[in-house]
């Protein structure tokens, strides 16, 4: 498919190494500085520094939430995934999840390219009406199935379990210490018809060019 018929993100960013820097390299109390595409300074906020108190489960989450709006700023879906030129971005997450509240909170000032809408989803079959999907280690025991039903999907899925990449996936968070990384399955990513930047895989812990097969 020609970069014609894709919808991308804009092309004016703040550059993703002071977006990325909080959580690759320092702690988990920079989750708001990940999504809101603020200067690094400038978005050194009261909430920010709060977070620093806060258990580090809460800490996580919010990065983690942080991370999934931006990858959605930085994926191309093919253009017909979009009913319209304002249809949103639609993250979904499997039944009642902590992480909820802190999607909520960090893609609710996102208004460009699209807004992005965060849909609780009980079936896979309302997974392939996402943009996105994540799995949390709750998950586990039904990610594979899903997996399995959104293969070749233009669907961005993410996942933190263990096993994530080696179930198809195309993200998985890597937790190391008070850092939160990802790496990506690029095979995963061309099969579902989806273009990750090369800014944002740059930012990768890892990024697998061969498929895995699963235990």
């Amino acid at each position: 498919m020609n970069a014609a018929n894709r919808i991308s993100a804009p092309a004016r960013r703040v550059p993703l190494k002071y977006l990325l820097h909080a959580a690759a390299l320092c702690t988990f109390a920079g989750a708001g500085l990940i999504a809101r595409a603020e200067p690094p300074v400038a978005a050194i906020s009261t909430q920010t520094i709060a977070a620093a108190s806060q258990p580090s489960m809460a800490q996580e989450s919010r990065v983690k939430a942080a991370y999934l709006v931006k990858f959605t700023q930085y994926t191309s879906w093919p253009a017909s995934t979009f009913e319209s030129d304002t249809s949103p971005i639609v993250i979904g997450i499997i039944g009642p999840s902590p992480i909820a509240a802190d999607l909520k909170q960090e893609a609710r000032p996102i208004t460009r390219p699209r807004p992005i809408e965060i849909r609780t989803i009980a079936t896979p079959e309302e997974a392939t009406h996402c943009h996105a999907v994540f799995f949390s280690r709750t998950d586990s025991y039904q990610e594979e199935s899903w997996l399995v039903a959104l293969k070749g999907k233009p669907v961005l899925t993410v996942g933190e379990s263990d096993q994530t990449i080696k179930r198809g996936a195309i993200i998985h968070f890597v937790a190391e210490g008070k850092k939160v990384l990802f790496e990506v399955s690029r095979p995963a990513m061309e099969r579902s018809n989806l273009k990750i930047s090369t800014e944002m895989l740059r930012y990768a812990k890892t990024v697998r060019n061969a498929l895995e097969a699963s235990n």
